[in-house]
């Protein structure tokens, strides 16, 4: 089976409380090796791998136990995506996605930056350590978009402040075979508790409601075929 974008919360964890935050309050999670190695299960192509959070910076061993897994299983993988808040400079998160950007296999479009919104720029104030640092990589990408409020998603801390107006998209995408089987997924949201949900921009409240299964009790074949 084939996933075009899989997408991994990490961890649940944060080192800043951005007013736009869509996810809201943080918690104390860390994704499990057994979520990581069940959601694995029957896939043998994915074209991008993501990254998210909370903030995955915090939580460099489970992209790196990510990594492990996809190799043993001969996991074809193009690319990774990973946006940090930059924070805290590093070095074990670069020596990780250095080791992703070996393994991957269309390195031109892998990507890593640290998000210099308005927003994260009044929270975190100086970047300038772990900016120094990311520049030696060479997928590190400048993001310095700014948002406009129209822009921001209603959910999390951007509702609670009244300053998100734009609806999460939730949507559910699978091509099936002539016999019904599922060949290939659009997109998969896998959060830290192991639950499979129809969107990656929803509050950790709000995945509840949204959730479509949980690669701890199905395989990603059994969530989307229902």
């Amino acid at each position: 089976m084939q996933v075009n974008t899989m997408i991994y919360e990490v961890t649940r964890r944060c080192n800043a409380r951005c007013e736009h935050c869509l996810r809201g309050p943080t918690q104390k999670i860390d994704m499990s090796n057994e979520v990581i190695n069940k959601s694995l299960e029957g896939i043998d192509y994915i074209s991008n791998i993501t990254f998210t959070g909370g903030e995955p910076s915090l939580a460099v061993d489970r992209i790196r136990y990510i990594l492990e897994a996809v190799k043993l299983r001969k996991i074809s993988v193009d690319s990774f995506y990973l946006v940090t808040n930059g924070k805290v400079k590093s070095l074990d998160l670069c020596i990780a996605l250095m080791e992703w950007y070996a393994y991957c296999d269309s390195n031109e479009i892998s990507s890593f930056c640290i998000s210099k919104d308005q927003y994260h720029s009044r929270e975190i104030g100086s970047i300038k350590e772990a900016d120094t640092l990311y520049k030696a990589l060479t997928f590190y990408h400048e993001d310095e978009r700014q948002h406009d409020i129209t822009s921001l998603i209603n959910e999390g801390r951007a509702r609670t402040n009244k300053i998100g107006e734009r609806d999460a998209s939730t949507s559910v995408h699978c091509e099936r075979n002539d016999d019904g089987i599922i060949e290939s997924i659009e997109e998969v949201y896998i959060n830290a508790l192991g639950d499979v949900c129809t969107g990656c921009d929803l509050s950790f409240s709000s995945q509840k409601k949204n959730k479509i299964g949980s690669v701890l009790t199905e395989s990603l074949e059994q969530i989307y075929q229902k």
